[in-house]
């Protein structure tokens, strides 16, 4: 979904005796795919609805000195979801090599 702006246009067109009124709707794209690809890391979007679109910096919760215990339980995550990965791959490499 790309952040888009929009606006309510009212268009009159009087001719005589007659003449016409029309409301639209229009849309204009704010940031190319490439530029949100591009967003530097820890910045993000912000979508909600009857708002406008936000750019915003996030905070790395996790750095903060409350946060300190997850440190090292992250790391060992980390690490056992590598050596999972690692022997997924391996295993994969090995069935391809029986074939």
């Amino acid at each position: 979904m790309l952040p888009r702006a929009s606006g309510t246009t009212l268009s009159c067109f009087c001719e005589g005796d007659g003449g016409s009124t029309s409301v639209g709707e229009q849309r204009e794209q704010i940031l190319e795919p490439a530029e949100i690809r591009a967003m530097p890391k820890g910045s993000a979007l912000l979508l909600a609805t009857g708002m406008p679109i936000a750019q915003m910096q996030l905070r790395p919760w996790y750095e903060e000195e409350s946060m300190k215990y997850i440190g090292p339980e992250k790391d060992a995550e980390e690490a056992l979801i590598t050596k999972r990965a690692v022997a997924a791959y391996e295993e994969q490499k090995a069935a391809r090599r029986v074939r």
